[in-house]
C-alpha cells in the first residue's frame, strides 16, 4: 500500500488539520514574542477568546511528551481520537460525528483536511496511530 508522505502525516492532528501549518505551533516553535503575542491578538479576535503570547505555545496534537495549546489539550476530538481511533478521524467508523461536525463549524479548515486524508486512505494510504505514516 502507499504511505502518505511523512511531511503530510507527521505533523497532522486527529482531525487531519497540518499542526505544521497552525499559527499557534509556528510562532511557539520558531516565533518569538512578537510573533507569538501577534497570534494571540488575531486568534482572540477570530474566536473570542482572550489570548496572551504566554498562551501561544504547542507541540503537535499527537505529541504526547509536550505541551498542547489550550484549546488543543482540551479538544474533545483529540480525546475522542485517542481512545476511539488513534490513527485519527478519517479512519474513524463513524466518519463525522457530532464532535468533528462542532470543530468543523468553528474551524472550517478541518472539513477540507478530513475529507483529503480520508480520500489518501481510499486510496490505500496508512496512517500510523502516532500520525507517521508506514507502508503495509
Amino acid at each position: 500500500m502507499t504511505a502518505i508522505p511523512a511531511q503530510n502525516s507527521a505533523f497532522r492532528a486527529y482531525c487531519g488539520l497540518r499542526c505544521d501549518r497552525c499559527e499557534v505551533y509556528l510562532a511557539g516553535q520558531h516565533g518569538g514574542e512578537q510573533a507569538r503575542t501577534t497570534v494571540a491578538r488575531n486568534w482572540s479576535a477570530r474566536y473570542g477568546w482572550n489570548l496572551t503570547g504566554a498562551d501561544i505555545h504547542c507541540s503537535g496534537c499527537r505529541n504526547t511528551g509536550g505541551e498542547q495549546f489550550l484549546f488543543c489539550g482540551n479538544c474533545t476530538v483529540r480525546q475522542c481520537a485517542i481512545k476511539r481511533s488513534p490513527s485519527g478521524c478519517a479512519a474513524c467508523s463513524q466518519a463525522i460525528c457530532a464532535l468533528l461536525t462542532e470543530l468543523i463549524a468553528l474551524e472550517p479548515a478541518v472539513q477540507k483536511e478530513h475529507d483529503q486524508l480520508q480520500a489518501e486512505l481510499k486510496n490505500g494510504a496508512v496512517l500510523s496511530a502516532v500520525g507517521k505514516s508506514e507502508e503495509e
